[in-house]
């Protein structure tokens, strides 16, 4: 009970100490805040009244900047809307939906990226223009460098608005932790070790064969060479083409400890997971063992999913076992 309320205070207090705005001065700004020191300069010296009066006016737009960077700021709110997968090397596109709560004023100029971080970089996306009390969809390009958890740097929004003196920072939300699959690798073919009677016994149905199952909508994380254009074209949405599931065997990839070099490990990853969706994609049940776990023979998008995930939480070479780390020696 001590040690949650301490951490509970702990938690407070950081967020307390944090500034919630971060405030950055432009080039553009640092010559306009020299020619205000010239100006205010000059004015004391003369005594000049136009110079007292053009001090107070480049005064007035710095608060003036301010102001309206801060209510550019204020109301902005953010949900993270996360991919599919994540493949390591591969640039993803992570989903992000602006609201504005300001009812009457818009925010112009928004610049949205997340904290740098080890393991992965992040491309910034723009919004020039979001009216009063509405939304708008942004995508996020983040690669990740290597596979495993991943945590995402907290995100944070940026404007300039509205004379470019000062670029005021907003941190959004917290970080969020992503699990990134392996990177692709070379395909090999496996040798069944059994047929897969489920599949021989089971009607036609999709899978990846030579003919011919159905059309479907196109949904999220389906290929683009499945799309059948023709048909799309004429029916003004996207269709999938649906093949019939061959009947496939069973195979089973084995996996040892790490021997070498890192490069090489991850090199051999990355080849078992192109060499199990490979299997899958064919009608194969496809079953996995590691020193630590085992996966049955099985098939399908969730079967697929465990084994990825499975193969991204392998510990990288030379990291300890056990612990407090959640990855599997391959």
């Amino acid at each position: 009970m001590l040690e949650s309320r301490w951490r509970t205070g702990w938690r407070a207090l950081r967020r307390f100490l944090r500034p919630p705005r971060s405030l950055k001065v432009t080039r553009e700004g640092r010559y306009y805040i020299g020619l205000t020191f010239g100006v205010g300069f000059a004015a004391v010296n003369t005594g000049n009244n136009l110079l007292f009066l053009a001090l107070g006016v480049l005064l007035a737009l710095i608060v003036l900047s301010g102001l309206l960077s801060e209510s550019a700021l204020k109301r902005i709110s953010l949900r993270l809307r996360l991919p599919p997968e994540i493949r390591a090397g591969e640039p993803t596109l992570v989903g992000l939906e602006v609201h504005n709560g300001n009812r009457l004023f818009p925010s112009i100029g928004l610049r949205f990226t997340a904290e740098p971080g080890e393991g992965y970089s992040v491309e910034e996306a723009t919004l020039f223009h979001l009216p009063a009390s509405s939304s708008r969809n942004l995508r996020l390009r983040v690669k990740a460098e290597r596979r495993g958890e991943l945590k995402l740097g907290v995100l944070r929004v940026t404007t300039r608005y509205p004379f470019g003196i000062f670029a005021k920072t907003r941190h959004l939300r917290e970080g969020t932790t992503l699990l990134v699959w392996p990177g692709r690798g070379r395909a090999t073919r496996l040798e069944p070790v059994a047929r897969s009677r489920a599949l021989a016994a089971s009607r036609p149905r999709a899978g990846s064969g030579d003919e011919l199952h159905a059309l479907r909508p196109y949904r999220l994380g389906d290929e683009a060479r499945q799309i059948h254009w023709r048909r799309s074209l004429r029916m003004g949405t996207l269709l999938i083409v649906e093949r019939e599931l061959s009947t496939g065997g069973q195979v089973r990839l084995v996996l040892r400890g790490p021997e070498g070099d890192d490069a090489a490990y991850e090199a051999a990853i990355r080849d078992a997971a192109s060499t199990l969706e490979a299997h899958l994609q064919q009608g194969d049940a496809v079953a996995l063992d590691t020193p630590s776990s085992s996966l049955g023979p099985g098939e399908g998008r969730a079967h697929r999913r465990r084994l990825l995930s499975t193969l991204a939480l392998l510990p990288r070479a030379g990291a300890p076992r056990g612990g407090g780390d959640r990855e599997v020696a391959a």
